[in-house]
């Protein structure tokens, strides 16, 4: 698809001038993760520099990885079938 189809598409879809959505387009093809670069080289193209907040945003923590019973544990403490005995003696 090409950056203009896609400009016209979120210009409808957002409700936005067509000069607003490539700037939206721009942005988010500036923006881009490598991986989405490698797949498709073209948006290696567009001219700019990367957002400011977005280099200084933190990538999130990696998830501990979690056994199977862990995952099952805390399923059954999130619908009340197991946890901490109540204080009136577990009645």
């Amino acid at each position: 698809m090409s950056f203009k189809a896609v400009q016209n598409q979120i210009a409808q879809r957002e409700g936005v001038s067509p000069d607003a959505a490539g700037a939206i387009l721009a942005s988010k093809t500036r923006n881009a993760s490598p991986a989405a670069k490698k797949a498709n080289p073209n948006l290696k193209k567009v001219k700019g520099e990367p957002d400011a907040d977005d280099k200084k945003r933190k990538k999130p923590a990696k998830a501990q990885p979690q056994s199977q019973w862990s995952g099952i544990a805390n399923q059954m403490l999130a619908s009340g079938v197991a946890g901490p005995k109540s204080s009136n003696g577990g009645r």
